[in-house]
């Protein structure tokens, strides 16, 4: 069947151009900073993975089971009807630091310390999934602990240390706060200036 027809030349029937089979499979990864790191090979995604101390876990805790990529359903997971966890494990290059400071909320956010010391002196600090980064833990480790932290116990390379009394914590986001006879206003990320406003007209 020819394509075109009427006046001037006449255009070719079009011809396969590519008639092969996908041999390999390809994925985007993104670090937990949300960095591209590129696209590669799913065993290349697995060897960067454990090479900065990543594992896939089936839940938080230390009785957590670390689990084979290869084996989970990830259409499951994606669907919600599978749930896994990626933990980083203990060491230098871990995002946490050498300490961290837990305290129970729904956002998941707590202290911790830091390897990147750099990004403290950023004016915008939003490279974190949302906890909050000290810029010096273990100063705040000892006023935590009246001047006295404890040591670390044997060799494990994760411990858990109660505090001898229970300290308020309290965390906000402020866009506009007071400096000498000024207000410094801040850009408002998770606009929530934005919706004030409306809020406050539904109330009335």
């Amino acid at each position: 069947m020819r394509p075109f027809q009427g006046q001037g030349p006449r255009i070719p029937e079009r011809k396969e151009r590519v008639n092969d089979r996908i041999r390999a499979k390809e994925i985007r990864v993104i670090d937990d900073q949300g960095n591209q790191l590129g696209v590669m090979l799913p065993q290349a995604a697995l060897d960067l993975a454990r090479e900065r101390g990543y594992d896939l876990v089936d839940h938080f805790g230390p009785d957590a089971h670390v689990l084979n990529p290869m084996s989970v359903d990830w259409k499951a997971v994606a669907a919600g009807q599978v749930k896994v966890n990626l933990r980083q494990r203990p060491g230098p290059a871990n995002s946490m630091g050498k300490m961290k400071f837990m305290f129970p909320n729904t956002a998941g956010i707590w202290l911790h310390d830091t390897p990147e010391k750099e990004k403290i002196d950023e004016a915008a600090r939003l490279q974190s999934n949302g906890c909050v980064r000290l810029e010096d833990a273990p100063r705040f480790a000892r006023w935590l602990f009246n001047g006295r932290p404890p040591s670390p116990k044997g060799a494990r390379p994760e411990q858990k240390v109660d505090l001898p009394q229970l300290v308020p914590i309290y965390i906000t986001d402020l866009t506009a706060v007071p400096s000498g006879t000024s207000i410094v206003y801040f850009d408002d990320f998770y606009g929530k200036d934005r919706t004030a406003p409306t809020r406050r007209l539904a109330a009335l």
